[in-house]
């Protein structure tokens, strides 16, 4: 089994493929498809690719402020649905 524990030099703390996965609950294939479209910032050690923390964090953060405009349409849309509902109504 391989070990679980981040590596850790001069480039802070680095994942592999199959620990960001884990933790993030989605295949490591997918977690390096992501890096091979340069979606999520990789080093390349030879034929290694880890994953900085740094990296991951921003990674993060950068998703939920670009699901924060959807999220903000999707409330006014159903906003507006249960108005209409409730006109319909007549309350």
């Amino acid at each position: 089994m391989p070990d679980a524990r981040p590596e850790t030099d001069a480039l802070g703390r680095l994942f592999s493929g199959e620990q960001v996965g884990q933790r993030w609950n989605v295949p490591a294939d997918t977690v390096r498809a992501w890096a091979r479209r340069g979606r999520l910032p990789c080093v390349k050690l030879g034929t290694l690719i880890r994953f900085r923390e740094e990296d991951l964090v921003a990674f993060l953060d950068r998703g939920a402020a670009e699901r924060e405009p959807a999220r903000a349409a999707v409330v006014e849309l159903v906003g507006r649905m249960r108005a209409r509902r409730e006109a319909e109504r007549g309350g």
